[in-house]
């Protein structure tokens, strides 16, 4: 073939794909979108309801995924698939955190949302470092690295378990330097079930830090679109106080083409006592993986000078590079190197065991980064709620284990039991009995109390710490002790 035919042959089938896939922008008006940008269609136009064999790779890394079923979610029999893709066809378009879906056992792995933010932290030693450097740059530099390495642990494609209202995660690991300095304590509890909320706070060497998680998740066909719309903060030893957003995420190939997550858009973080800002840039994966995983950006004084360049890949490391006049040996400095990866299941491997040992559970089929595997273990579960704390919820053990059966009733009746809890609340007009409230949590209301709360701790998008989780001695509830959730 002629090297001109043989570009128009390559260029006429990329075109094809692009203007046929589900998730994917596309140059006809309708056309659902998806991971690749541009214009999106709504409620399931442009792709047929029942059109399960017109999917294509929204972003294809390799040719020869392009066309191929997912194997990321295991050997999943094709009628399954079929039955997820029409539950799913009526929801093209839509926030699905809105709706109320159930979705099957085989898309998730054995974590929740919960746990997912405590990973967020694994890193949180570029913090330690920050509270202790007296350049201010430098500190907003190590922030931004922090950051940036949050994302470290996200490149799973598996859905971790939605909490139910009043569900609770807390890990307590020691401090740097053989235990000598603070120990790092995270605690998040799920405090509404629609719309789904979950607050965190955490603490460690040098910082405070917590979140509020508000995703609001577009389904386009064969990709997902997540936006983090909820706040976030950490706060120094010295006082300084830096907020940020975070870019949207993109699930691609949920059914055709090799499943991957992406992220990508601007992240602004601001030191909210200098008024210091860093710019970052998340690069979106373009065609074949172009620009996948790339980030940078520029670390700025007060007054808007450029102090560092910083550059490196989300799942890999960060370099910041000093500008302006450089003394000796200054240079690229790497401030941050993520882990090895544990290696991926293939289709010869998926469903075999090996991986994080958990509280009352076997091996983990699905293999999960080892900061994932400590937090889910006894290492941190000493302050652990009895039958409130991920850890021990039914579907997550099972599944754990790897019995997706038994995980499949387990989720059934953990998410029965949440249906339960919020008709008897109901019926009850919410004056008490069975109802379900976030326990180490409190809303500030905006009234005169606001003051007070935030003079005696941080408050995160409205949503402030109630002391006494820690205070309490090791695996003992304090006060009442709350209604078990499964």
């Amino acid at each position: 073939m002629a090297d001109s035919s043989w570009g128009t042959w390559i260029s006429s089938s990329v075109r094809a794909a692009y203007e046929t896939v589900a998730g994917e922008a596309a140059a006809t008006p309708g056309t659902a979108g998806g991971g690749g940008g541009g214009a999106r269609g709504a409620g399931g136009e442009g792709v047929a309801q029942s059109d399960f064999d017109s999917l294509a790779a929204t972003t294809a890394l390799s040719t020869a995924s392009a066309t191929a079923a997912s194997t990321q979610f295991g050997a999943v029999d094709e009628s399954e698939r079929r039955a997820l893709w029409q539950q799913l066809t009526s929801l093209i378009g839509t926030n699905v955190m809105a709706r109320r879906l159930s979705l099957p056992v085989w898309l998730f792995e054995p974590t929740t949302a919960l746990t997912r933010m405590a990973e967020t932290f694994e890193h949180h030693s570029l913090l330690t470092r920050a509270s202790a450097t007296e350049q201010p740059a430098l500190r907003d530099a190590l922030v931004a690295a922090f950051v940036i390495s949050a994302f470290a642990h996200s490149e799973r494609v598996r859905k971790p378990f939605n909490p139910v209202l009043g569900e609770t995660f807390s890990v307590s690991l020691p401090g740097p330097n053989g235990g000598a300095g603070a120990p790092f304590r995270f605690l998040a509890e799920q405090v509404s079930h629609h719309p789904p909320l979950s607050v965190s706070a955490v603490s460690g060497e040098g910082f405070v830090g917590g979140e509020v998680v508000d995703v609001h998740a577009t389904y386009w066909g064969n990709s997902l679109e997540i936006r983090n719309v909820g706040s976030r903060f950490v706060r120094l030893a010295n006082g300084d106080r830096y907020e940020w957003n975070l870019p949207s995420a993109g699930v691609a190939n949920l059914f055709i083409g090799g499943a991957f997550v992406d992220h990508y858009g601007d992240v602004t973080i601001t030191n909210m006592g200098t008024g210091a800002v860093t710019k970052l840039v998340f690069e979106k994966c373009g065609w074949f993986g172009a620009g996948r995983h790339v980030v940078s950006g520029t670390v700025a004084t007060p007054s808007g000078e450029g102090a560092y360049a910083v550059s490196g890949f989300w799942n890999k490391h960060v370099d910041i590079d000093k500008l302006g006049p450089k003394a000796k040996g200054e240079g690229v400095m790497r401030v941050w190197a993520a882990p090895p990866s544990p290696k991926a299941p293939t289709s010869s491997t998926m469903g075999t065991a090996g991986g994080a040992s958990a509280v009352g559970a076997a091996p983990v089929p699905v293999v999960m980064p080892r900061f994932c595997e400590r937090l889910l273990g006894e290492d941190g579960a000493g302050w652990a709620e009895a039958g409130r704390d991920s850890r021990t919820r039914p579907d997550r053990l099972a599944l754990h284990r790897g019995d997706n059966a038994a995980a499949s009733v387990a989720k059934a009746e953990v998410e029965e039991g949440q249906r339960r809890r919020a008709t008897a609340a109901s019926e009850d007009g919410g004056g008490g009995g069975g109802k379900v409230v976030a326990r180490w949590f409190r809303k500030v209301d905006g009234t005169s109390d606001s003051t007070a709360v935030a003079a005696e701790a941080d408050v995160v998008g409205d949503w402030v710490a109630v002391e006494g989780f820690w205070d309490r001695p090791r695996g003992e509830p304090l006060g009442n002790v709350p209604l078990p959730l499964w």
